[in-house]
Order: structure tokens, then C-alpha cells, then sequence
């Protein structure tokens, strides 16, 4: 526990520091690492994530940094050819008869696949977290990433008597001031998370506007609805999805109105 280690170097006068970086605390006495321990306001989701998230973001963080040794620290940012937006064109939904076929088009895992293309994460850890159970902890990679930590520098010497008291006789902790504080500078994997999310835009956007000459029903960040005018273009589609490394699926779709359609059995709101 926490508490109780701070106890004790609070005792000896020996200097510590706590990371806060989200949903874990770790503890540093004297430069050494000791301890972690979840932070009360963040909840586990499920036990998937409790099991296996510690490894497998610490495993994340290591190919992170190995990328970043690699290119030198220059990571350049990725042009934006088409902007990062979901986009639905009524127009082109209504003039779908009702009962005609159209394609939804998705790329699987998206982001994770781009981790992969991008040659940040290798093979073996890509293909070993692409169970359904781990859905979650690729949903949270990139994001995870970027998050805040705060290094805070406490050194008992410097703590007020009546603060060490209360430490030592009532066992109070939340009082405690660091001596510094520093800010951990995230903004190089702030540009990785970018260029990811702009290969998804790029790539479904290019297909959207392009490919389908603007005649598509809806497109996301990771997919696209529509009626291809023949089987050519379904064809060219799937090829530049290829081309740029992608696996993807394909549902065909029912139109029931301009409300509603037939996906795999289930009825579904555009």
C-alpha cells in the first residue's frame, strides 16, 4: 500500500515521488520504484482490462518509444487530405428504393490495423490482441498514449511539523504537497495519435469522395455505406482498401424506408 510505504520514508526522511498517470499511482523512493496502486476514482470495466491492460500497455508504451527511437524523434505530421468528420448525404439515401440492396463496408480494427501498418507495434502482438475479449483494450491504445501524467517531488525535510504529525500520529495522507512538480511532455505521441486518426480520415475520405465521386450514404472513421453503381466500383473499392494494407468486411444491406433498414436480420436507424 501506498500509505504505508509513504509512512515509513516520512519516518526516515527519505525523499519520494508519485507518477500520476491515470488510472494507476506509482510510487519512487529514492529513485526506485515500489509500488502502484489504482487510482480510487477510475474503475476497472470489466475483467478483461483489470487482467490484462498492465502488460499489455506497458508492452504498448515500449513499442511506442522504440518507434520514436527509430525515426529519431521526428515524427512528421500526416497531411490532412480530407478532414475527420462522419458525414451523411440524405439525398442520395432517398433516391435508394425501399427493398434494394446496398453495401456497408467497415475496416476492421481500424486503428489497431493502422498501429500495425505504420510499423509501431510488430506482428506477434498485433495478431495476440485481436480477440473479440481484448476489443476494449484496442479501443483505448492510442488513447491511452496521450494521456496526462504528473511526476510530484516530495521531500520530508521540507514537510511542516504539524503535516508530520499528522502523518505519523492520524494516518493523514491527503494533505501531502510535493516540493515539484513536473508536467510529462506528451506532444510527440500527441502527433502519432493524429497521424492515425488521419490515415483512417484519409483513407475512408478518399473512398467517399473519389471512388464513389461523393455518391456514398454515410461514412464514418472507419467505414462506408453505399450503393455501388456496378460491380466495378465495388471492386475498386475493396482494391484501394487493399492497397493501403486494410482488412475489411462487407454487410449487404436491405432499404425498408428512409428510416429503417435490414442488417443481417436486425432493422436499424440510418
Amino acid at each position: 500500500m501506498h500509505k504505508s510505504l509513504i509512512y515509513n520514508a516520512v519516518l526516515s526522511d527519505t525523499n519520494f515521488s508519485i507518477v500520476d498517470g491515470g488510472r494507476r499511482k506509482k510510487l519512487h523512493i529514492n529513485n526506485t520504484k515500489v509500488s502502484y496502486e489504482k487510482n480510487s476514482k477510475a474503475k476497472s470495466k470489466d475483467e478483461i482490462l483489470s487482467k490484462f491492460a498492465p502488460s499489455f500497455f506497458k508492452n504498448l508504451q515500449n513499442y511506442y518509444n522504440n518507434y520514436i527511437l527509430e525515426k529519431n524523434y521526428n515524427i512528421e505530421p500526416i497531411f490532412e487530405e480530407h478532414k475527420l468528420i462522419h458525414s451523411i448525404k440524405r439525398d442520395n439515401w432517398k433516391a435508394i428504393d425501399n427493398d434494394r440492396l446496398f453495401v456497408k463496408v467497415d475496416i476492421e480494427h481500424a486503428y489497431w490495423q493502422i498501429l500495425f501498418n505504420m510499423g509501431i507495434i510488430p506482428k506477434k502482438f498485433y495478431e495476440e490482441n485481436l480477440h473479440p475479449d481484448f476489443k476494449l483494450l484496442r479501443n483505448m491504445s492510442i488513447g491511452y498514449m496521450i494521456r496526462k501524467q504528473v511526476l510530484k517531488y516530495y521531500n520530508p525535510k521540507l514537510f511542516s511539523d504539524e503535516l508530520i504529525n499528522d502523518i505519523i500520529n492520524n494516518k493523514v495522507f491527503d494533505r501531502l504537497e510535493p516540493c515539484h512538480k513536473i508536467n510529462c511532455d506528451t506532444e510527440i505521441y500527441n502527433i502519432i495519435f493524429k497521424n492515425i486518426r488521419q490515415t483512417s480520415a484519409n483513407t475512408i475520405g478518399e473512398v467517399a469522395e473519389n471512388i464513389l465521386d461523393g455518391k456514398f450514404v454515410k461514412y464514418v472513421v472507419d467505414g462506408i455505406t453505399f450503393k455501388p453503381k456496378d460491380n466495378k466500383q465495388l471492386k475498386d473499392v475493396y482494391q484501394y482498401l487493399k492497397f493501403c494494407g486494410f482488412t475489411f468486411t462487407t454487410n449487404f444491406c436491405r432499404k425498408i424506408s428512409d428510416k429503417e433498414y435490414n442488417e443481417k436480420g436486425k432493422i436499424k436507424n440510418l
